[in-house]
């Protein structure tokens, strides 16, 4: 399926950013464990919808820490990290209208399987 991403007139072109950056450590028999820290800044990265409806600009920024453990005999990873998310709006109208951060902490965890 190909996708149309030309812009609309007067539409901004968007620029993005991320780093991701840690450091793997053995502290138990389990497996590794990884600690790291990320940030990101998106800048007029949204959809044609928002644009026709007014918004002129966005910047989206995030930052955040996590934690890999791996366990080795299970062939499985479990992970916990916190995202602190910021985002500003330019409407056409002139006005940024205030929107609160988001902060978030998501955990989970993979099995990782093999057949051969």
């Amino acid at each position: 399926t190909e996708v149309d991403i030309s812009q609309n007139a007067g539409e901004p072109e968007g620029n993005m950013w991320y780093i991701k950056a840690g450091i793997r450590t053995r502290l138990s028999s389990l497996g590794h464990t990884v600690f790291y820290g990320e940030y990101s800044e998106n800048e007029d990265k949204f959809r044609t919808q928002l644009f026709d409806a007014g918004v002129t600009n966005t910047n989206l920024e995030f930052y955040g820490i996590g934690v890999v453990q791996e366990i080795d005999a299970a062939a499985m990873s479990l992970w916990l990290k916190y995202r602190h998310h910021e985002l500003d709006l330019g409407l056409a109208d002139g006005t940024n209208p205030s929107i609160e951060d988001v902060d978030m902490v998501l955990g989970g965890a993979v099995i990782f399987f093999c057949s051969v």
